[in-house]
C-alpha cells in the first residue's frame, strides 16, 4: 500500500479541492492539516510518501516546517513540495535551500502540479482488458 500524502494549508477549500484531485488522480489516501504546529506530530505518525506544504500557515510558518522537517533524521528524506500564493524570490530561495523538493506558487496551474507529484507519487499504471475473438 502506498503511504498517504499529507497536504498543509488552512484555505480550507483549496486544501479539500487538493485532496480531491491527488486521490483522484493518483489512487492514492491523503491526510489533511490546516496549521504548521501539528504537521511534525502528523508526519512522525502517518509517515507520507510527500507532503505539499503552504507558506503561511497559523501557529507555524510553512518554512519553519521545512526546516524542523528535514534537521529530522525520520523525517528529512520525505520530498517536500512547496505552494505560497505570494510570489516572494526570497521565500523561495528558502525552501529550496532548506530542502524542498520544488517551489509552486499559486495559483498554480494544475497539470504543472501533477507533474510535480508525479515525480514521488506514481501514477497507477491501468490495464486495458483485451479481448479474445
Amino acid at each position: 500500500m502506498t503511504s498517504p500524502v499529507l497536504i498543509v494549508d488552512d484555505d480550507l477549500d483549496l486544501l479539500e479541492f487538493l485532496r480531491a484531485f491527488v486521490e483522484g488522480r493518483f489512487s492514492v489516501a491523503t491526510l489533511g492539516v490546516t496549521d504548521g504546529g501539528s504537521v511534525l506530530s502528523r508526519v512522525r505518525t502517518e509517515k507520507p510518501a510527500l507532503i505539499l506544504l503552504d507558506v503561511n500557515l497559523p501557529v507555524r510558518n510553512g518554512l519553519d516546517v521545512l526546516a524542523d522537517l528535514k534537521a529530522d533524521w525520520s523525517t528529512r528524506t520525505i520530498p517536500v513540495i512547496v505552494m505560497s500564493a505570494g510570489a516572494d524570490a526570497r521565500n523561495e530561495r528558502k525552501a529550496l535551500s532548506f530542502g524542498a523538493v520544488a517551489y509552486v506558487d499559486k495559483p498554480f496551474d494544475l497539470s504543472d502540479l501533477e507533474t510535480l507529484i508525479e515525480a514521488y507519487v506514481p501514477i497507477p499504471k491501468r490495464c486495458a482488458s483485451i479481448g479474445a475473438s
